[in-house]
């Protein structure tokens, strides 16, 4: 009779500790999502504002055709300028009018042709700043030094914050790792307990634990898209000037690499070392 009892009081044991590890595993499963969705996020703004960094130059109103697109060819083989957009006058007077809500004549238009040249960071600024005074092609340019400053402080926040979610991916792929390994061992040790031997039950503890993580895992990615979904659209309703990336963009990216965790904990070989 108390054989029967320790018996069944063994198995419920045995069935809590699969319920703990298996809810652990979609915990972490979400919080391994967030962090990944937290790097998608920072590096999407991070590229934005690459192409915010720009020096508006107005040219010489006697420059041809011929000498606008040496300037250009110019300031594209200097390093630190990565890309030069060249702006008609008419083109930026209809901006202009567009803008303001207004018409004025064409004969009117004060604007002179100019170019938009982007760079790096404020460290090129200078270097920039001696070749367009060299360049008496160039009229004069603009800078604005106080949004520069706000878009580098911008860029080091999303840089500290990008470095702080891959650092929370690497801990919450290492507590994966460990709930897996030691729910393996913790069935391994039960089976000898039990008296079950052989070669195989080994292979038959990762089995069941491993079809656990991918049940979990699963579960908590997809529960994970449905909390992203609810949070972001909440977000853009408080502020639409917010830009966070939609759920299809990172959907692919984020299914791919719980696709390929998922293979990775399949294949990865479990010596008996390893759960003795």
């Amino acid at each position: 009779m108390f054989k029967k009892l320790e018996k069944v009081h063994k198995k419920s044991k045995i069935y809590t500790d699969i319920k703990k590890s298996f809810f652990s595993i979609i915990l972490v499963s979400i919080l391994f999502n967030f962090f990944i969705s937290g790097i998608l996020n920072s590096n999407y703004q991070l590229n934005k504002l690459k192409n915010v960094n720009f020096v508006s130059a107005e040219l010489q109103n006697n420059i041809s055709t011929k000498e606008k697109g040496d300037i250009e060819k110019y300031l594209l083989n200097i390093p630190e300028i990565k890309k030069v957009i060249y702006m008609d006058s008419y083109i930026a007077f209809k901006n202009l009018q567009s803008n303001l809500g207004i018409v004025i004549p064409r004969g009117e238009n004060p604007l002179p042709d100019s170019m938009r040249i982007y760079f790096n960071n404020n460290s090129s600024l200078e270097k920039i700043q001696n070749i367009l005074d060299e360049d008496k092609r160039i009229k004069e340019y603009f800078i604005n030094g106080s949004y520069s400053e706000e878009i580098n402080s911008l860029s080091k926040l999303y840089k500290l914050m990008k470095n702080i979610f891959v650092a929370g991916s690497l801990f919450s792929l290492i507590i994966l790792y460990f709930i897996v390994s030691l729910q393996i061992q913790s069935d391994y040790l039960a089976m000898i307990i039990n008296g079950k031997s052989g070669s195989r039950i080994k292979i038959r503890a990762k089995n069941i634990n491993v079809l656990q993580f991918t049940l979990g895992i699963l579960s908590g990615t997809a529960i994970y898209f449905n909390l992203y979904f609810i949070l972001r659209q909440y977000i853009l309703n408080l502020n639409k000037n917010i830009n966070i990336l939609s759920l299809f963009q990172v959907l692919y990216i984020q299914s791919f690499l719980v696709l390929i965790l998922i293979i990775i904990v399949w294949k990865f070989p479990v010596k008996k070392s390893e759960i003795l």
